[in-house]
């Protein structure tokens, strides 16, 4: 009947007839209902889950990249390394002869001294025994030569043993006068302001010491120098012209950051637990006066602005590069 057949026409017409008329609208018109149609599709209620990591993937790629113009979404790179502090002006006291150690110990390690202060004093006693024995015979020698002077008017052969024990005195005086040098050195004093870092003795009273043993460590904590071991594959993004700043946080005060300068690096790798490491100098800008000689802690210096991508990535990168440069 007429209704079943235009039924069927409906259903065989209709999609070509909205075909037609999706597809023959101006491309103007067209690319506006697509555009429309998109934003139902990622605003609608479905697929809201897969939608939300999308869009966070998307906006974390323009981030990492540094894709929005204008912009600068680049991070600080900074290159890290452990440190330690090191007196710039510090005086290891030594030993001035062989001997003991006194019983005048004024100082301990973590005093503070000022040049000129007595430190320690060695044990005298058996160099002013010596100088004694030196200056009595001197004294004995010189008495003797005047007594041959005297009689050389009736035994003129008297003249040249006068002159023997002369010079026989003057040896002995000799000697006594550098056990008084030994004396006047025996007394330890401080050649610099500042604080007693090792040396203590006070429980060493009469212990043997030679020359030029190590008696103290005077340091000067005013006056502090940062040592980096920078690892080698970090090295070349250094300087030492002074241009590169930095941040350091000690172990003991991890909260409080100070800024440095970059001053000296030194051209010579040595090996630290597998590892290839440069020694890099730096100075402080700001000093803490509870810093001290030894103290260690991080130090992180400043290269220049890259993108989050490369940051995260590029000790992969070089060593890929590293493995594959044959090729």
């Amino acid at each position: 009947n007429a209704a079943t057949g235009l039924a069927v026409a409906v259903e065989l017409l209709a999609p070509q007839l909205y075909d037609r008329y999706q597809n023959d609208r101006w491309w103007i018109t067209q690319t506006g209902i697509s555009l429309r149609e998109t934003a139902k599709m990622a605003t609608g209620p479905k697929h809201m889950l897969a939608k939300l990591i999308i869009g966070i993937s998307l906006i974390s790629l323009i981030i990492i990249c540094d894709l929005v113009p204008f912009v600068d979404l680049r991070w600080m790179y900074h290159v890290k390394a452990p440190f330690q502090f090191a007196s710039t002006e510090s005086r290891m006291v030594s030993a001035p002869m062989e001997g003991f150690i006194g019983d005048i110990i004024n100082v301990k390690p973590g005093d503070r001294v000022k040049t000129g202060d007595v430190l320690m004093e060695m044990d005298k006693r058996p160099l002013e025994l010596q100088k004694q024995e030196k200056e009595l015979t001197a004294s004995s020698k010189l008495t003797q030569s005047r007594a041959a002077a005297a009689d050389a008017g009736r035994d003129p052969s008297k003249m040249a043993e006068s002159k023997q024990y002369l010079e026989e005195s003057k040896a002995a005086q000799a000697e006594a006068d550098y056990y008084q040098f030994l004396i006047d050195n025996a007394v330890v004093k401080a050649p610099i302001d500042g604080i007693v870092m090792s040396g203590d003795w006070l429980d060493k009273r009469r212990s043997p010491v030679r020359k030029g043993d190590e008696l103290f460590k005077i340091a000067d904590p005013k006056n502090l120098r940062i040592e980096m071991n920078v690892d080698e594959r970090d090295i070349q993004s250094l300087k030492d012209d002074g241009s590169q700043k930095g941040w350091l946080a000690t172990s003991s005060l991890p909260t409080e950051k100070k800024p440095f300068t970059v001053r000296r690096i030194v051209p010579l790798g040595q090996p630290d637990q597998g590892a290839n490491i440069f020694k890099v100098y730096g100075e402080p800008v700001e000093f803490n006066d509870q810093w001290r000689d030894g103290m260690q802690g991080e130090a992180r210096v400043e290269i220049k602005k890259q993108t989050i991508g490369w940051i995260w990535t590029h000790r992969l990168v070089e060593w890929l590069q590293l493995k594959t440069w044959w090729f």
